[in-house]
């Protein structure tokens, strides 16, 4: 049954919720965070959310991104649009990737939509040049990720200054040529999604241009910490946590704080327990595997009744699961892993 369209009240939406997707090497992780940028300097909440695989180069690739006037609180539930650079990993994503009923694809013209695609009959699909028009207006292929972003500017009628400035932002290490051709492949971009016919431009209500301030899920727990009063931080590496480690490292000690990098996971949810039984507000990170190693020390610190702290950023699947996948998988875990009963908040 499809929820969405069953549903009796939907909410009306000012919002966009798109995907890109593709290959590794073919700048998909770019474009999303270039898009992330140009809506901050243009005043739009927005919430970029990365999907990819474990190779540490090539592979599939998708970013999606909702944006909106107001502020964004969920990666939203299926798209509005979907551009796709290359469709040769794009089945890795057909359980990660929903679309509306009244969705749009832009897909290269030379890349031509495989068959049995899980979308609804009535999506409608647009063959956008991207490879060929990047190549003529930028002088490299390498450049159609960035014209793939100029023509969703243009085709949703998004603000294209700020996409110059995220560009600007992205590519300011590199030699000027570099900037000026991903600039006129965004220029082109754009100019095409205006010259479409079946373009309907929407009207964004930016309430309020003001700057914003660009967070990853991790960095943000972090902060937050700080302003909580942390002052001791024990941690091992372990991805997706170890962002969180590494923030840690560098500001904890900036506000009279204390940061060890210890040699497990029990280790450091430990030591942890012992800066609280010393008085200190302390906290630790881990995922998956490591919060199976944490669970005893955690029933020790409610035994105890210390007060403690665990920031557990969860990744997919059982045993070392996925690393570069994130999923509810702790969830159950969190909530009634430990022997016997004992008081936490989850």
């Amino acid at each position: 049954m499809n929820v969405l369209k069953e549903a009796k009240f939907v909410m009306k939406r000012d919002d966009l919720i798109l995907a890109i997707v593709g290959s590794g090497g073919e700048g998909v992780a770019s474009a999303g965070e270039i898009l992330l940028r140009a809506a901050a300097h243009e005043g739009l909440y927005s919430m970029l959310v990365r999907s990819y695989g474990p190779q540490i180069r090539g592979g599939e690739s998708l970013a999606q991104i909702r944006l909106s006037p107001l502020p964004v609180r969920s990666r939203g539930d299926a798209l509005d649009a979907l551009v796709v650079l290359s469709w040769a990993n794009f089945f890795r994503f057909s359980g990660e990737v929903f679309l509306h009923d009244d969705a749009i694809v832009f897909y290269d013209a030379a890349d031509a939509p495989p068959e049995n695609l899980p979308f609804p009959p009535s999506v409608k699909f647009y063959p956008v040049p991207f490879a060929e028009a990047a190549k003529k207006s930028a002088g490299s292929t390498l450049s159609k990720n960035i014209l793939a972003l100029g023509y969703i500017c243009g085709w949703f009628n998004l603000p294209s200054a700020g996409f110059e400035q995220a560009i600007r932002d992205r590519f300011s290490k590199k030699s000027g040529d570099v900037l000026l051709s991903n600039l006129k492949a965004f220029q082109a971009g754009r100019e095409m999604a205006e010259a479409a016919e079946e373009r309907a431009p929407r009207v964004w209500h930016i309430r309020e241009k003001r700057p914003m301030l660009i967070l990853t899920g991790n960095e943000a727990v972090s902060i937050g910490s700080l302003f909580a009063g942390v002052k001791f931080y024990s941690g091992y590496p372990i991805t997706p946590a170890s962002e969180i480690m590494e923030w840690m490292a560098r500001e904890l000690p900036k506000f009279d704080g204390e940061f060890v990098q210890t040699e497990d996971e029990i280790a450091a949810v430990t030591m942890a327990i012992g800066a609280s039984f010393g008085g200190v507000k302390a906290m630790t990170a881990t995922s998956g595997p490591g919060l199976s190693l944490m669970t005893e020390a955690i029933g020790l610190a409610a035994m105890a009744e210390l007060p403690l702290v665990v920031v557990d950023v969860q990744r997919g699947g059982p045993s070392t699961g996925i690393p570069t996948k994130t999923s509810q998988s702790d969830l159950l875990h969190t909530v009634f892993g430990g022997h016997g009963n004992l008081p936490r908040i989850v």
